[in-house]
């Protein structure tokens, strides 16, 4: 699909600048099988459970061979993700549309410090093995993959607004020291812990980006600006207003409206997500994701062994927009904070 930015009814936001400024790394095909396949998305890639994909890939640092390099985009911040592309698809109700895939568990995203630049640049780690333990950086296993796709369509169902999981694809193969080994290689080698299962998981969104990519310290203010303006458009064209006038205040009341509704509903509905204090897991456009932490507490409340996601949410939005190239004002700032608190209250008073 080309993108005509103005000239179409479909969330592109602004894809096209995105695409000209992406980083990429390497990646190389391994062998794979697709496991399960959410057949309530029209994914426009084919995929067939039992059958392998040319997208079950891995990154490869060091691949002395050329045949089956793939360059895919990858961000700071999100460790092991890396995005396919930019495809307008929707759900098969109708419902949503979406732009944004990602695969997930396709290896270690590491950042590089340039000094010439200043910025933070993408760097592979491939699989980096975590300290006094046989898990390692990288790897995503099938309980966690099946977690995650299994709680993004319950909250989905429940009027959460979040991603939804495409596929899991089962690897066969991951790529160590620029060389393709087996699974049960890796499993020697301590690169593995013999429990896990490796899956990539190919994710489907509106955009990809988090709140944490524009607050954070790694990504340049250029690139920070870029993403506001690729998620003010997104919006925009979801909500039919036209994206010149739909400036900062607009989008900050907007977001913080929707996640604050969200956060109710998760609430409400008897869950906790543990891992929201950084703004890792919520996208610029206002959805939850990542929920292989989530926990179902019913009516137990908020207790010292629960995490406070509505305080932890409200951290992060202050966050938000009191960094560039928000810089929000006392006074703009603390009536977005209070869209916040209401939205949340009125779905969850207690």
């Amino acid at each position: 699909m080309s993108f005509e930015t103005g000239k179409s009814k479909f969330p592109i936001g602004r894809a096209q600048e995105l695409e000209a400024n992406k980083e990429t790394l390497q990646t190389v095909e391994v062998k794979n099988k697709v496991l399960q396949v959410n057949e309530d998305i029209l994914f426009p890639l084919s995929l067939k459970e039992g059958d392998s994909t040319k997208i079950g890939i891995f990154l490869s640092a060091n691949r002395k061979e050329a045949q089956g390099i793939k360059n895919f985009e990858a961000d700071n911040n999100h460790g092991r993700s890396l995005l396919l592309g930019r495809m307008i698809f929707r759900d098969v109700k109708g419902e949503q549309l979406f732009r944004d895939v990602d695969l997930k568990g396709g290896g270690h995203v590491l950042s590089e410090f340039n000094p010439r630049s200043g910025d933070f640049l993408p760097t592979i780690g491939e699989v980096e093995l975590k300290a006094n333990s046989s898990a390692s950086f990288g790897i995503l296993d099938i309980s966690d993959a099946r977690k995650d796709m299994g709680i993004a369509e319950l909250f989905n169902d429940l009027g959460i607004r979040t991603y939804r999981v495409i596929a899991i694809i089962g690897l066969e193969e991951i790529v160590f020291n620029g060389e393709k080994i087996s699974i049960k290689e890796a499993k020697v080698k301590g690169l593995i812990a013999d429990s896990v299962t490796p899956v990539l998981e190919v994710r489907a969104f509106g955009t990809q980006h988090r709140l944490i990519d524009v607050y954070g310290t790694r990504n340049s203010d250029e690139k920070k600006r870029l993403l506001v303006k690729d998620a003010k458009h997104l919006v925009a064209q979801e909500l039919n207003e036209d994206p010149s006038s739909f400036d900062d205040i607009k989008y900050a009341t907007w977001l913080a409206e929707t996640i604050g509704k969200n956060i109710g509903l998760m609430r409400k509905n008897g869950f906790v997500h543990k891992y929201q204090a950084e703004g890792h897991n919520i996208t610029l456009d206002g959805c939850l994701v990542d929920f292989d932490s989530v926990e179902s507490v019913g009516d137990k409340g908020f207790t010292t062994q629960f995490y406070d996601d509505f305080k932890d949410v409200r951290e992060s939005l202050i966050s938000l927009f009191t960094c560039y190239p928000f810089d929000f004002d006392g006074t703009v700032l603390r009536k977005v904070i209070e869209r916040y608190e209401t939205s949340y209250k009125e779905i969850y008073p207690n």
